[in-house]
């Protein structure tokens, strides 16, 4: 078992020794591998907003493909001082502004239920084949899916294929349901 606070600080070292042109390259290859997946049956699919000074892969062409799609799109608001977040539905016009972790939140956007979502892209540092997935270690994403409805699908987006040696979770850590990598959609 590999330890989540090793592999925490690994693969923030890690992602943030990438180069602007591995980090394009890589958000172009993710973008290519999420066209692949069949939404046919997604209305509401929940992204994240990339912080860009960790160089998280980037949402923005995921989310233009999808509203191009037909598809609505929702994004979570963290509720200060809590492991909780608020979620809204975005559009194309949404204006954002950076909280103090430097997180993009729209602005005066509309809240939307957590039974509306369908899919939710997760954020993360790494994972392992199993689903288990290393995060900031913060708790939000494990408290929004277990809200979720139990047939969500979870996709982590990671600029690295998902580690062989499967890393300890605990009770309250929820899998992935599948991780986009450059080179691969991986289901779990």
């Amino acid at each position: 078992m590999m330890d989540k606070n090793s592999l925490r600080a690994l693969y923030k070292k890690k992602r943030l020794a990438l180069t602007y042109v591995e980090i394009e390259t890589a958000n172009q290859q993710i973008f290519e591998q999420f066209q692949k997946i069949d939404f046919s049956q997604t209305r509401v699919v929940h992204l994240y907003t990339p912080i860009a000074k960790w160089n998280e892969p980037d949402t923005q062409l995921l989310r233009e493909y999808l509203w191009f799609s037909g598809k609505r799109c929702a994004t979570g608001i963290v509720v200060e001082n809590t492991s909780e977040m608020q979620h809204v539905e975005i559009f194309p016009d949404t204006q954002f502004r950076q909280n103090n972790w430097g997180i993009p939140e729209p602005i005066d956007a509309k809240p939307i239920a957590v039974s509306e979502i369908d899919l939710v892209v997760v954020p993360l540092l790494c994972c392992d084949k199993e689903g288990n997935r290393v995060g900031y270690g913060k708790g939000f994403y494990d408290v929004f899916l277990r809200q979720c409805k139990p047939n969500v699908q979870a996709i982590g987006l990671s600029f690295f294929e998902p580690l062989q040696e499967v890393i300890s979770a605990e009770a309250h850590d929820v899998k992935l349901s599948g991780l986009l990598s450059p080179n691969q959609f991986y289901r779990f």
